[in-house]
């Protein structure tokens, strides 16, 4: 249930779950820790792949941010952590005036992609060639901590101190019904530098079914046909024959389940459901 706790300057604030809203006005409302594989689209394609250099292609996590007070309030001096023993881990720059001012109900996207001072010295905190802040940390899809700060290092405006694990091309943060969960992706578009960001979806409900094969995994003779299947009604299964990530978006090695499969060497076959609302189910490997 909600209680009220005492967090800094003797000032209340709520809990609730595995978040907590310390008496500020910014808050993390959403946050991506398993972006996606799309091959490269363009650079106002968040979930496309990303090229820093021709030889480094990257899917960055990124973390939104929500002013949810009546008031504007510039970023310049607050903090981005995933460590709960060090606040003050990302700090925002100070030298880049009314782009990270943010007026009520606005939203900005960080990036998170570990972009370190020791690698960029004379670009640190980073920021890309399209304007966009990176931080010197990723996000853990297994889980972690994650809180902005306030700038004087130790008032935690926002915070989740354990969120769950994450999956590909879903969100998670603040649901509309003012609770953590899994979200519907909405980070908005990009425009003047910055992400726009967007008001949540409802949290999603459930969890698509695994997936089944009617062979077990082995060594055979002879060539055979597998037939997967999922409880989920309404679900779809996608699959590779390459030992990769079955995706979300059908092409290249990921296809579409939509009758037995004809095994005659060796192959990975793997699995994954998806169904618009529900989180995708977890990867079966044949």
């Amino acid at each position: 249930g909600t209680q009220k706790v005492q967090i800094t300057r003797q000032q209340t604030a709520e809990t609730s779950g595995q978040y907590s809203r310390a008496p500020q006005e910014i808050v993390i409302s959403e946050f991506m820790a398993t972006n996606s594989y799309l091959p490269f689209i363009n650079s106002m394609n968040i979930y496309t792949r990303y090229n820093w250099k021709p030889e480094e292609n990257v899917y960055p996590d990124w973390i939104e941010l929500h002013n949810i007070g009546s008031q504007a309030i510039n970023l310049a001096g607050w903090y981005l952590t995933d460590e709960p023993g060090n606040l003050t881990k990302w700090q925002f720059p100070s030298n880049l005036g009314a782009e990270l001012v943010l007026n009520p109900d606005q939203y900005l996207i960080v990036f998170a992609s570990n972009k370190e001072q020791v690698l960029f010295p004379d670009n640190y905190p980073y920021q890309d060639y399209y304007g966009a802040l990176h931080t010197n940390f990723e996000l853990s899809a297994s889980g972690e901590y994650l809180a902005v700060v306030a700038p004087d290092g130790v008032t935690k405006s926002y915070e989740y101190n354990d969120y769950p694990e994450q999956f590909p091309f879903v969100s998670y943060g603040i649901t509309q019904g003012d609770t953590p969960g899994y979200l519907t992706p909405s980070p908005g578009t990009r425009a003047n530098n910055k992400w726009t960001g967007a008001a949540n979806s409802a949290g999603l409900p459930d969890k698509v079914a695994d997936t089944k094969f009617n062979h077990s995994r082995g060594f055979y003779q002879d060539p055979f046909d597998v037939t997967i299947s999922c409880n989920t009604v309404g679900a779809e299964i996608h699959y590779t024959l390459d030992g990769t990530e079955p995706l979300l978006t059908v092409g290249g090695y990921t296809q579409l389940y939509s009758g037995p499969i004809h095994i005659s060497t060796t192959t990975c076959l793997r699995a994954k459901a998806f169904k618009t609302g529900l989180l995708p189910s977890n990867i079966d490997t044949l």
